[in-house]
């Protein structure tokens, strides 16, 4: 496959070809990765998540930590056990894009998911873990 840059990704997303993108998925380059699972998310199928979901098991923390966050653009609930795993990743970044992504697309019932964050040794995460369970509240209140 021949490398790609980040303005034919670029482009591949504003003409929203999804096919272009998904063979992107597999260059070598993390830049090139990241930047697909970012377009995935911006354009918004719900079709192609499963790219994207594949994508958090990618060797870059930056790869799997773009992966959490188009997660939660698309919007589907249907994958928040996806995030889960996310959770106990080594990178903070991954963990709270993870948190951001259950707070933005979860309910009640992923609260116990967000508690064990709370605790986490990392500050960032601790404070993604408090904006998810009040997103969450907020959702359940409004």
């Amino acid at each position: 496959m021949n490398e790609l840059s980040r303005m034919d990704v670029e482009n591949m997303m504003l003409e929203k070809d999804l096919e272009g993108l998904i063979v992107a998925l597999k260059s070598r380059d993390e830049h090139i990765r990241k930047g697909v699972v970012e377009a995935l998310g911006q354009i918004g199928s719900k079709k192609e998540i499963k790219y994207i979901i594949k994508s958090l098991d990618d060797e870059s923390w930056a790869v799997r930590a773009s992966a959490t966050q188009s997660i939660g653009k698309i919007g589907d609930k249907n994958v928040i056990e996806h995030l889960v795993p996310a959770l106990n990743d080594e990178n903070w970044a991954v963990r709270c894009g993870a948190l951001e992504s259950i707070g933005e697309l979860g309910n009640t019932n992923d609260i116990d998911h967000i508690l064990k964050s709370l605790s986490d040794k990392d500050p960032h995460v601790q404070k993604a873990a408090e904006e998810a369970l009040e997103n969450i509240r907020k959702k359940r209140v409004g």
